[in-house]
């Protein structure tokens, strides 16, 4: 697994996401796992369906106590679509939907594994583009940053910290809330050597502390530090 994943992050850096997109999809074929290339939103809705059976009656807060995953290809099958994620989320496609949702449906089925805090953080966003469903949106946000939060997730949670932060939190609170946050991603990032998703933090905190009205004579100190 990690031969593909160093070559679909190398395939980013130089911003071929398509090539980098098919070598995930050969990735999950070998897995098991069939997506469309074109995904539709009822392939996406068909998805969600199975997600809102799985959840039930139990509330979304209760997953923070499930399992951790055990089993080696759902495992993969989970390392493979967090690397793919973001791949398909900048090249516009609507796969990224299907990934995210496919990781939180795994995710509820055969319990929690090093990335489900950044697929659930991912599908709050989903649910708030897609289907409007404002309830559900905080509480899984607040899922993906808790399991995030936890000492063994440091090196998810940059990635999970620029959701939160920078695509969901706002919703529901002050956007001066999502500055902790995105100061902590950057922090786990730049401790991890995950430089990507510092990066991005890096540049959101930027971005929402000067909305927030944060003085450019203060802000630009920070920036440069």
């Amino acid at each position: 697994m990690q031969v593909y994943q160093v070559r679909i992050q190398a395939l980013v850096a130089r911003n071929e996401f398509l090539e980098a997109i098919a070598i995930g999809q050969s990735v999950f074929r070998m897995l098991g796992v069939n997506l469309p290339n074109e995904p539709t939103l009822e392939n996406i809705r068909q998805v969600k369906q199975e997600i809102d059976a799985l959840i039930g009656d139990r509330s979304i807060e209760s997953f923070i106590h499930l399992p951790p995953m055990t089993d080696p290809q759902q495992l993969a099958i989970l390392q493979n679509a967090a690397r793919l994620t973001p791949v398909c989320y900048m090249s516009g496609t609507k796969l990224y939907f299907l990934v995210v949702a496919l990781q939180v449906k795994l995710s509820i089925q055969f319990g929690n594994s090093p990335v489900s805090a950044y697929c659930y953080a991912g599908y709050a966003f989903q649910l708030r583009i897609l289907w409007g469903e404002m309830t559900k949106v905080p509480q899984f946000g607040r899922l993906g940053y808790q399991l995030a939060s936890e000492p063994d997730a440091k090196n998810i949670r940059a990635a999970t910290a620029l959701l939160m932060g920078g695509y969901v939190g706002h919703w529901t609170t002050h956007l001066q809330e999502s500055l902790p946050i995105l100061l902590d991603g950057y922090q786990a990032g730049w401790e991890t050597g995950n430089l990507e998703f510092m990066g991005y933090d890096a540049q959101l905190y930027c971005l929402n502390a000067y909305w927030c009205g944060q003085p450019l004579s203060e802000l630009e100190p920070q920036i440069h530090a």
